[in-house]
């Protein structure tokens, strides 16, 4: 019975994330249609409506934590706007989720590269890297992050993690 159940748990969730995908790429044909039966005046209004409506939806998925589909409208962003640090935030963040850290860390340094949310950036990296094992690394981003704000609890809390972390292993 438990086996059942389960199959059919995955089925139905497989089913209800194609179902999303589907509705994205009705969405971004829908866009596509409307500007062939009604012109918009500038590109650049249909392009921001396509980002608004993807980033909606990445926000969506986020919420529902499919984490998967987020990260397939984050792509796609990053694909219509790289220069966007919020986009490879946001992309980190999914990819941190899926515990994919070494790929996440890369957009982390993106996001900081383009001067978006540096506190959190450095925040995150630390936790990425602690998540590793990469402590010294770990540490080190954590340190920055309390350099910009020095009463952040959460960034201390981490930092002495890691600290006992690596007195654990030493003894």
């Amino acid at each position: 019975m438990t086996k059942y159940f389960t199959i059919t748990q995955r089925i139905s969730n497989y089913l209800f994330s194609l179902m999303k995908k589907i509705t994205i790429s009705t969405l971004s044909i829908y866009f596509i249609s409307c500007t062939a039966i009604e012109p918009i005046k500038n590109k650049e209004d249909s392009k921001s409506l396509v980002v608004d409506s993807l980033l909606k939806k990445g926000a969506e998925f986020n919420k529902d934590k499919d984490f998967y589909s987020a990260l397939d409208i984050y792509d796609k962003l990053i694909t219509i706007d790289s220069s966007r640090g919020d986009l490879y935030f946001k992309r980190a963040n999914c990819k941190a989720q899926l515990l994919k850290f070494e790929s996440s860390s890369k957009d982390y340094f993106k996001a900081l590269e383009l001067h978006y949310r540096i506190e959190d950036t450095y925040y995150n990296l630390g936790c990425n890297f602690a998540s590793i094992d990469k402590d010294s690394a770990a540490i080190e981003y954590f340190m920055k992050a309390l350099e910009i704000d020095p009463n952040d609890l959460d960034t201390k809390l981490q930092i002495k993690i890691v600290k006992n972390k690596l007195i654990n292993i030493k003894k």
